[in-house]
C-alpha cells in the first residue's frame, strides 16, 4: 500500500511539474531578447550584427504605466500590455507624428499621450487592425506611418504535447 501511494504521489509530482507553463507577457521589466542583422561594410565581407534589446523599469506617462523600450540605454519607445495586446505610446518625443488615411480618405493625426496597438496575440486569421510601421529590422520609426496588419495565419509552438499559439 505505501509502494502505491509513494508511486501515485511521484507521479503527481511529475505530472504537475512538465504540465505546462504559466504565459508570459511580453512587455514586463528585465525581459531581454536579442536580434541580428547583417551588416557589409564597401568591399569587405557581411559580418553579423547582434543586438540586445529590454524593458527597462516601469514609469507612469499620461495616467498610465508603461515599461521603456531599450537598446544600449537609449529609450526607442514607452509600452505597455494589457491581456493580449501591447500599445505603444505616443510620447511626442521617441514616438510622435503619426497619421494615416481611412478608407474614405480622412485623415487622421495621433496626439501626444495616444496609444499605438502594435501586437495583438488574440488576433485570428482574417483579423485586421492598423498598427505602426516598423524598419527592415523590426525597429519603430521615430515617425511611423500607419498600415494595416492583417493576420493570414498564427504560429504555434507544441509545449508538452499541446499546440500553444505564440
Amino acid at each position: 500500500m505505501k509502494a502505491i501511494r509513494l508511486l501515485v504521489m511521484l507521479t503527481m509530482a511529475v505530472l504537475s511539474s512538465v504540465s505546462g507553463y504559466a504565459y508570459e507577457p511580453l512587455v514586463q521589466e528585465g525581459i531581454v531578447w536579442n536580434t541580428s542583422h547583417e551588416e557589409r561594410e564597401y568591399n569587405s565581407s557581411p559580418y553579423t550584427v547582434i543586438d540586445s534589446w529590454y524593458f527597462d523599469a516601469p514609469v507612469k506617462m499620461y495616467g498610465k504605466t508603461y515599461l521603456p523600450f531599450k537598446h544600449k540605454n537609449h529609450i526607442f519607445g514607452y509600452m505597455r500590455q494589457d491581456g493580449d495586446k501591447v500599445y505603444l505610446l505616443v510620447d511626442g518625443d521617441n514616438i510622435s507624428d503619426i497619421w494615416y488615411y481611412n478608407e474614405n480618405r480622412d485623415r487622421f493625426e495621433l496626439s501626444t499621450g495616444d496609444e499605438v496597438l502594435i501586437y495583438d496575440f488574440g488576433a485570428r486569421v482574417g483579423d485586421k487592425y492598423m498598427s505602426v510601421s516598423m524598419d527592415e529590422h523590426g525597429f519603430f520609426h521615430a515617425y511611423p506611418e500607419m498600415v494595416e496588419v492583417c493576420v493570414v495565419k498564427a504560429d504555434t509552438v507544441m509545449v508538452n504535447g499541446h499546440e500553444r499559439r505564440r
